[in-house]
């Protein structure tokens, strides 16, 4: 059996799937439980979690996330979100950067393939619901949140914190669940040299040059998240 499971499964192919029962493993035997939402300053709360929670990362389809979700009935399972719009842009402008890693972000050359097959952001934009159904597991930042964590009427976290309110959301997970996240924000390779700014997600949707029609389309692809989550 094993001498065929080699046979027929190359090492590539061997090594993901040892990763993945291990992850499975540890999230049957820790207590806490963190999901990566993509575009939700996800590097920078790994860095202040310490061993004792188990990290699930956005690289697995939606489906396989939902079920390492349900795992552990017994632990604390928790993650941040994102103003929609707001993620989107985050997202966009992350996916057409022009210095990926094919090494270290294969998904992301992937994700920008897709991309480059469009006439600009609206053209994407118009396509986004198709491609959301077809390229299952290439887009994960551009999937609603909801996908991740919500697929039905179960929320599959205990606690879901706010990017736009990080700090009292971490007070929060702190006082209810004992989980310390002690954050600070600071250059990393996802926003060195980007100025940050206050403005409306709309705004910084029109001058990025996306039309009211496909602001409109967005919001419907969203909407989920919009309500869960509670942004307008």
């Amino acid at each position: 059996m094993i001498r065929l499971y080699k046979k027929y499964i190359g090492y590539e192919a061997r090594k993901k799937i040892g990763i993945f029962w291990g992850l499975c493993k540890e999230c049957r035997n820790k207590k806490q439980i963190y999901f990566r939402m993509p575009k939700v300053a996800s590097g920078t709360i790994v860095e202040a979690l310490n061993d004792e929670t188990v990290i699930v990362p956005h690289s697995y389809k939606p489906k396989t996330i939902n079920n390492l979700l349900k795992i552990n009935s017994n632990a604390i399972k928790f993650t941040f979100v994102r103003h929609p719009l707001d993620r989107f842009v985050s997202a966009y402008n992350w996916a057409v950067r022009d210095d990926i890693s094919p090494e270290e972000y294969p998904l992301d050359i992937i994700q920008r393939n897709i991309i480059d097959q469009f006439e600009g952001i609206n053209d994407f934009c118009r396509n986004l619901p198709t491609l959301l159904k077809s390229n299952t597991n290439h887009l994960i930042h551009f999937y609603p949140q909801t996908y991740y964590i919500k697929p039905y009427d179960e929320l599959l976290v205990d606690f879901v914190g706010k990017y736009e309110d990080m700090t009292d959301s971490c007070l929060i997970l702190k006082k209810k669940y004992g989980i310390d996240l002690s954050i600070e924000f600071g250059d990393n390779l996802k926003n060195k040299n980007k100025k940050r700014t206050n403005k409306e997600p709309i705004k910084v949707l029109s001058e990025m040059g996306v039309s009211t029609k496909n602001v409109k389309l967005l919001k419907e692809i969203y909407s989920k998240d919009f309500v869960t989550f509670g942004y307008y």
